[in-house]
């Protein structure tokens, strides 16, 4: 994984949580010029979820790269590689689970996707219960992972769909359920 220095550029940064001033890391939806170094930096900080907050597509703009495999045949990104290992969807999210290969390095990665999320701003009150289960799934998870929480939803332009989701979902994960 050794490369130029800065030619694997990522735009993300560690945002702080009650357990680690790393706990997780926010960063923009991953692009096809930029998906095989968002896998490297995943596999890099050690990251066992991947909390998504959008829909690759919304209004027929692209809005991130799917960026996994869509069918259990593990896919190169770059020199490292996804094996989506089961998928599970429901109304409002869905949850895959992936093994990324690197050399002799493996990691087992849980993917959580809530699209739900609306185009523009916040979801409305009626969407709770779907959001409070979303967030309990993860934070059940995350309570048996190591490694920082990556948290992304669209491109560079709006790494977050609202200035408020940052706070919205870290409090929303870190509160008792």
């Amino acid at each position: 994984m050794n490369e130029e220095e800065g030619a694997d550029y990522i735009n993300a940064n560690y945002i702080p949580g009650y357990n680690s001033p790393q706990e997780y890391i926010a960063t923009q939806g991953p692009l096809p010029e930029t998906r095989n170094d968002f896998w490297k930096m995943v596999l890099q900080q050690k990251s066992q979820i991947i909390v998504m907050l959008t829909q690759c597509n919304e209004k027929r703009r692209v809005k991130c790269d799917h960026y996994w495999p869509f069918t259990e045949e593990p896919i190169a990104y770059g020199d490292i590689t996804v094996e989506m290992m089961s998928e599970e969807e429901q109304d409002d999210w869905a949850c895959r689970h992936f093994r990324i290969n690197y050399a002799d390095e493996m990691q087992d990665v849980t993917h959580f996707n809530y699209t739900a999320w609306p185009d523009h701003g916040v979801p409305t009150a009626n969407a709770a219960e779907s959001i409070l289960q979303f967030v309990h799934k993860v934070r059940q998870q995350a309570t048996k992972s190591r490694g920082p929480v990556t948290v992304h939803c669209r491109t560079e332009h709006d790494v977050y769909p609202s200035p408020f989701a940052p706070r919205v979902f870290r409090g929303a994960l870190l509160a008792t359920c």
